[in-house]
């Protein structure tokens, strides 16, 4: 998907996901967080357009989305590396099903 052309499932991903955050995280202190969900919002597989409710959310620092996020942008970067990133990032704490 991309979601510059496919605005309107991109947005009912990202409205899906925002639900579920609030009502899974509403009694946890969200300053400097910010809710990921996965699959990603860009992809087919996102929260709405999977076509069942088969996706995971996760209070994730700001700090830590804003670095993921610009490192993806950055040409060249060596994708492996990016995931083995990600990886150690997460695992201090499961994703929510």
């Amino acid at each position: 998907m991309y979601p510059k052309r496919h605005q309107d499932e991109y947005n009912r991903n990202r409205n899906k996901t925002r639900r579920t955050c609030d009502r899974e995280f509403r009694d946890e202190d969200r300053t400097g967080k910010q809710c990921d969900e996965y699959p990603f919002a860009s992809t087919w597989e996102g929260s709405a357009t999977n076509g069942s409710d088969n996706f995971s959310v996760r209070m994730i620092s700001e700090r830590i989305e804003r670095c993921c996020r610009d490192m993806a942008r950055v040409p060249g970067t060596p994708m492996i590396g990016f995931w083995m990133g990600i990886l150690s990032m997460c695992r201090s704490k499961p994703l929510r099903k």
